[in-house]
C-alpha cells in the first residue's frame, strides 16, 4: 500500500497562501479544466489572425492553460523550478518587464510560471519556437480573461477592507499616500500615521489573528475601557501606541499610560478635516481661536487663511489654477514644483490660493518669495535626527578618544553635538585642548569647533535650557 505524504505545518500554511492567490486552481480534486488541455486550439494559429469574439468553449481552452500554470505553481517546487529554468525568468523580465501588472495581486513567481507554461504549451501544440505574436497573445489573454477573475485573497479584501477603512482616520483606501511629498510638522505626522493605518488594515485583511490585532499593550496599561469608551478600534490604538513606545525605547525615554493617552490625543487632534483640499491644512486643526502668538506671524497668517476656507464660505473656485500653470509652466527653480505630476492637484491649488490671498493682504509682498517660504515650510524634504547624528559621527570616526556623540541643542540654526569619551578615558581625560563641539547644518554638513567659540556655544545652550526650566 502506498503511503500518502502528509504536509508539514509550514508546508500546509504555504500551500494555503498559494491557493488564496490562485484564480482557477482550487486544490486536489479540482479537474474542471484538465480534459480541455488535450484539445487543439486552432483559433490561436498565426495565419488565422486574432479572433475578437470567442465562444465559451474557446474561452475555457484559454483559461485551461492558465489553470495548468497555477497547478504547476502550487504542486511543483518553485525555487527548484525557477532556478533550473533561469531562461524563463530572463525572458519574462525582457519581454514583459519586472513591473508587469504589479498591482493585480498575483505574485511575481506565479506570473513567471504562467508565462512560461503558456509559451511551452503553445510551442508543444504547434511545434515551433516562441514568436512575438504568442507573447502578445499571453498579454492579451492574461488581461482579458485571467486577470478579471477574483482570487480568494481579493474576495476577502473586498469583504473586509471597507469596514477596516471606516475605522481609520487617515487611510481611506488610497494606493498612494496623499501626504507623501509634504514635510510640514502636521502633514508629515499625517503621512506617517497613514502608513501605520494602512499597515494595520493590510494585516487585518490577511488575518484577524495577525500581530497587529493584539491589544496587549493597552491592556497592560489598563486603558482598554478608556479607549473603548471613545469608540476607537482597540487593535489599531494598540498598534499606534506600540509604534510610539518603540521609538521612546530607542531613545531611552520612559513610556507609560500617560504617554499612551497623549499619543492618541494627538492622533485625534491631527485628523484631517475632510478628504478634499482641507487634507492639506497645516495650521488650522479645528480651533475656534488662533493658537499662534504674534511672534509667529507666518503661522498666524496661514491659520487665518485656512480658517476662512474651512467651510467653503470662501470658495477656492474664484481663481483659475490653469492660469497659474500657464504663468509658471517651464519656469525653473522653486516653481518647477508646480508642474511636477507627482503632487496632487488639490495640494497645488491650496498653495496657490494661499499665495494669492497673502498677496491681497500684503500688496507689497513678493509673490515668488511668499511661495518659496511656503514651499520650504511644507514640501522641502527634512532629514531625520539619525541623519544628522550620523553626520556628526563621521567627524570622530578616526578619533582615538571618542566613542559617540550626544546632541546638546541648537546654535544659530545648526545642531550641536558633543563628542563622548570612551570608558577608558572617562576617569583621566586626555589633554586634547579646549572643549570640542560639532555643528551640523540642515544639509548635513558638519564642522569641528575647537577654539574659544566652543565655550560660547556651551554657554548659549545652557542659558536656553535654564530659561526653559
Amino acid at each position: 500500500m502506498q503511503l500518502k505524504y502528509r504536509l508539514t505545518e509550514k508546508e500546509r500554511k504555504e500551500r494555503a497562501w498559494e491557493l488564496r492567490h490562485c484564480r482557477l486552481y482550487k486544490g486536489d480534486g479540482d479537474n474542471v479544466y484538465e480534459h480541455i488541455l488535450s484539445k487543439s486550439m486552432l483559433f490561436l494559429e498565426p495565419n488565422k489572425g486574432y479572433k475578437e469574439n470567442k465562444t465559451d468553449e474557446e474561452i475555457k481552452q484559454i483559461l485551461a492553460i492558465f489553470y495548468y500554470g497555477e497547478y504547476l505553481w502550487v504542486k511543483v517546487d518553485k525555487k527548484d523550478c525557477l532556478s533550473k529554468n533561469k531562461h524563463a525568468i530572463s525572458q519574462f523580465e525582457q519581454e514583459l518587464g519586472e513591473d508587469f501588472e504589479i498591482n493585480d495581486g498575483a505574485p511575481r513567481e506565479l506570473k513567471i510560471i504562467l508565462f512560461n507554461s503558456f509559451l511551452d504549451y503553445l510551442d508543444g501544440v504547434y511545434n515551433r519556437c516562441t514568436t512575438d505574436y504568442e507573447i502578445e497573445l499571453f498579454i492579451r489573454y492574461y488581461k482579458e480573461y485571467y486577470q478579471p477573475i477574483i482570487t480568494p485573497n481579493q474576495k476577502r479584501d473586498q469583504e473586509r477592507r471597507p469596514g477596516l477603512i471606516e475605522k481609520c482616520r487617515y487611510y481611506k483606501g488610497e494606493e498612494v499616500n496623499p501626504w507623501e511629498y509634504c514635510y510640514s510638522p502636521v502633514l508629515d505626522y499625517r503621512k506617517n500615521i497613514w502608513r501605520i493605518e494602512k499597515e494595520w488594515a493590510d494585516a487585518m485583511v490577511a488575518s484577524y489573528k495577525c500581530p497587529q490585532s493584539s491589544k496587549k499593550l493597552i491592556k497592560d496599561f489598563a486603558l482598554e475601557e478608556f479607549f473603548k469608551s471613545k469608540g476607537m478600534p482597540l487593535s489599531l490604538v494598540n498598534y499606534i501606541v506600540s509604534k510610539e513606545k518603540q521609538i521612546a525605547e530607542e531613545n531611552k525615554e520612559y513610556f507609560g499610560p500617560a504617554e499612551a493617552i497623549k499619543v492618541i490625543e494627538k492622533y485625534e487632534k491631527m485628523t484631517p478635516l475632510g478628504r478634499d483640499y482641507r487634507m492639506y491644512f497645516a495650521f488650522y486643526l479645528g480651533e475656534d481661536d488662533c493658537p499662534y502668538g504674534y511672534d509667529e506671524e507666518y503661522k498666524r497668517m496661514g491659520w487665518s487663511q485656512e480658517f476662512l476656507q474651512r467651510d467653503h464660505s470662501h470658495s477656492m473656485c474664484d481663481f483659475d489654477s490653469n492660469d497659474f500653470q500657464k504663468k509658471y509652466r517651464g519656469k525653473e527653480g522653486i516653481w518647477g514644483w508646480y508642474a511636477d505630476p507627482k503632487f496632487p492637484k488639490q495640494q497645488k491649488d491650496i498653495l496657490y490660493f494661499n499665495i494669492c490671498n497673502w498677496s491681497r493682504w500684503c500688496p507689497y509682498c513678493d509673490e515668488d518669495k511668499l511661495a518659496e517660504e511656503y514651499l520650504n515650510y511644507h514640501y522641502k524634504p527634512k532629514h531625520s535626527d539619525r541623519f544628522y547624528h550620523n553626520a556628526a559621527l563621521q567627524m570622530i570616526k578616526d578619533e582615538e578618544y571618542y566613542k559617540t556623540v550626544r546632541k546638546c541643542g541648537f546654535y544659530e540654526g545648526k545642531r550641536v553635538y558633543q563628542p563622548i569619551l570612551k570608558e577608558e578615558y572617562m576617569k583621566v581625560p586626555p589633554i586634547i585642548g579646549l572643549p570640542l563641539v560639532i555643528l551640523v547644518d540642515d544639509e548635513g554638513n558638519a564642522e569641528y569647533i575647537s577654539d574659544y567659540l566652543s565655550f560660547d556655544i556651551y554657554h548659549e545652550i545652557s542659558k536656553k535650557s535654564k530659561n526653559k526650566d
